[in-house]
């Protein structure tokens, strides 16, 4: 943590302690007050008794200067606090709410927000009276506007995570879900804005006293002592140098703190911005493999996470193509690697992860790329879906300019070409009425809805993969069903290829022309969906097809699981990752770890399954029932094999 912070932010944060310890206790420091006349000879410069020398009347300029800390950061935190008292509650009804609370509120609050900060301010205190308790009012209020909007914003975010829904159903209160599960959310934002709010309203009281319309002399602040100053400027220049110094520091300090707070929730530590190369120090070593004619070649990838325990091997050495037109799934058990292996061909890594590897798209090496380079391929030749729609999308922009934003960046079309193209997208993905639904919020659609928004997001740009990272997860099993139809269809008509990732292996058999299956960061099995499947040779995929459930079991048949635990991944065990969990293996398991053999598909065993038919997949239910061609061949096969 404290290298994310970095060295700017703890110099900040010791200066502002500083500053704030010496307004609190300036009463008992050994230096005159502020309104001490001829406490040294008047205009004299720095000394060792006046470290920021003396003003024209004589008076201490450091006890000044730390006696108006008192006024500013007074003012600063006190209107943010004003502020955000009033501004928080309203954000947080308007979020929660919705529907006509926060039509009318953020109307109001527009109204609100477009009258000139500075002019009003202006108006109120001259007609008012200058004095402290009106300042801090006034620049309170102003802040009101943008609090609403900010607490708003974060509490939509967070108004429809399943941990919120879940409280619901269990039967809490709204006023016990908003202070337990929102506000502790939503505050994490709010502190970081604080510390910038403080910074503008310094400035801005700053900017009022040196109009005199703050608080009267002789109680001092920063931009009253810079106003007072002005004409000494050729004969004592620190009079007006030495609270400039302060109040800049102190504001770039507010600036920075709230900036590097803001930071630890943005995009880019979050993994969703291209991975910065790493020194070649610190680059796994990559190993040189031929360049296939295929659409997509990822060899030898590798990515490893250094953390305090240790090194984890997230992604340990996978390789596969890819062609045009075909569907490649990878499954495996959660933990396993199979988003991980999305995000480091995409590149979508935290800046603390080291890659190896390469990945090759129409033989261009993406591991090579800049960071400018990838956001130039991310979009245009690779679209991806992520697995949860709700925190794909923003929930504070429309659905509209959502859609247009990648048409607008990439392809370069103007605002009536980009959405004449977004409606053509809503409605090329199956959404009724794309013209209204472009100006609806995405808490607003339902959940297979916004997963056809991201599929046309994803799709807008015309990309040569698509990736699919659960794409059908918490959706019931008819809009699973579209939401698979639509992929396939598109994928048909747009002659792309399909990566996608799923632990429903019904899907997977009916969908998919080859498959990874994935165990510890490795490939443990490869090869065609129907050869995978119908004739399993490594003991993991055969556990995991024994795993699933079927609509043939008894009632109150006990649910089949693979014991154990999977691995460590920062303490992998001594050779097959599998070896602890499976049934078959030998001492040798326990010694090497087994490279990928090839016999009709790949796999990774020293004792493989026999080549006989292992187990089907489990049948779809719902729509796919009675239509999963694959399954139904499977299931026909390990019945007359007997198993």
């Amino acid at each position: 943590m404290r290298r994310r912070l970095g060295f700017g932010f703890w110099a900040a944060v010791a200066w502002l302690f500083i500053v704030i310890c010496l307004a609190l206790l300036a009463d008992f420091l050994p230096f005159p007050r502020y309104d001490e006349t001829l406490a040294g000879p008047p205009r004299s410069g720095p000394s060792l008794a006046h470290p920021f020398g003396t003003d024209g009347l004589g008076r201490d300029v450091l006890s000044r200067v730390v006696y108006g800390a008192r006024v500013s950061l007074g003012v600063g935190i006190g209107a943010v606090l004003l502020g955000l008292g009033i501004g928080a509650p309203l954000g947080i009804l308007a979020g929660y709410r919705r529907r006509a609370t926060d039509a009318i509120i953020m109307a109001v609050n527009d109204v609100a927000q477009a009258f000139p900060a500075l002019v009003f301010a202006l108006a109120v205190v001259a007609f008012a009276g200058a004095n402290l308790r009106n300042v801090l009012i006034v620049l309170g209020v102003l802040g009101v506007p943008s609090w609403t909007r900010l607490i708003r914003g974060s509490t939509l975010t967070y108004a429809e995570r399943e941990f919120v829904l879940a409280a619901r159903v269990l039967g809490t209160r709204d006023r016990r879900i908003l202070w337990r599960e929102i506000v502790p959310n939503v505050a994490v934002p709010a502190a970081s804005y604080a510390f910038i709010g403080m910074a503008v309203v310094v400035v801005a009281e700053g900017s009022l006293a040196f109009l005199g319309l703050s608080v009267q002399a002789p109680t001092p602040t920063w931009g009253g002592l810079i106003n007072e100053g002005r004409t000494l400027m050729e004969t004592a220049p620190h009079v007006v140098l030495a609270p400039s110094v302060v109040m800049f520091l102190t504001v770039l300090s507010f600036n920075l703190v709230g900036d590097r707070l803001r930071s630890l929730t943005d995009v880019r530590e979050s993994g969703l911005e291209p991975v910065r190369q790493a020194a070649p120090a610190s680059s796994l070593p990559a190993a040189t493999h031929p360049i296939r004619d295929c659409l997509l070649q990822v060899e030898d990838l590798r990515t490893h996470f250094v953390t305090p325990r240790g090194v984890v091997k997230a992604v340990d050495g996978v390789s596969f193509t890819l062609e045009r037109g075909k569907t490649l799934a990878i499954v495996g058990e959660s933990g396993s690697g199979k988003s991980m292996l999305i995000r480091s061909i995409l590149g979508l890594l935290p800046g603390t992860s080291v890659r190896g590897g390469n990945v090759y798209l129409s033989g261009d090496d993406l591991t090579t790329y800049s960071p400018s380079e990838m956001r130039s391929v991310l979009g245009p030749k690779l679209g991806t879906v992520f697995q949860d729609p709700m925190t794909a999308l923003n929930p504070v922009r429309r659905i509209g300019t959502q859609v247009m934003e990648p048409l607008r960046v990439h392809l370069g079309m103007g605002r009536r070409q980009a959405r004449a193209e977004a409606v053509r997208l809503l409605a090329s993905v199956g959404i009724p009425d794309p013209e209204r639904m472009l100006r609806r919020y995405p808490h607003q659609l339902s959940g297979g809805m916004r997963q056809r928004v991201t599929i046309a997001m994803a799709l807008s740009c015309g990309p040569d993969v698509l990736f699919a990272d659960e794409p059908t997860t918490a959706l019931d099993v008819t809009i699973q069903d579209q939401v698979l139809r639509l992929l396939h269809r598109l994928r048909e008509e747009r002659d792309m290829a399909v990566v996608l990732v799923s632990h429903d292996l019904s899907v997977v058999a009916r969908w998919a022309d080859e498959v990874i299956v994935m165990y510890a960061g490795k490939v443990v099995e490869r090869g065609p969906a129907e050869s995978v499947f119908s004739r399993a040779r490594m003991p993991y995929t055969e556990a995991l097809l024994q795993a699933a459930p079927r609509l043939t079991d008894p009632v109150h048949h006990r649910l089949r699981v693979i014991p154990g635990r999977p691995p460590d991944l920062v303490d992998l065990p001594a050779g097959c990752a599998f070896q602890p969990r499976c049934a078959y293996a030998q001492e040798r398991c326990g010694r090497e770890a087994p490279p990928l053999f090839e016999d009709g598909h790949h796999y990774a065993c020293w004792y493989p399954l026999p080549l006989t038919p292992a187990i089907s997949p489990p049948p779809a239910t719902g729509p796919l029932a009675g239509t999963q061609q694959p399954a139904a061949d499977f299931t026909e096969e390990a019945e007359s094999s007997g198993r």
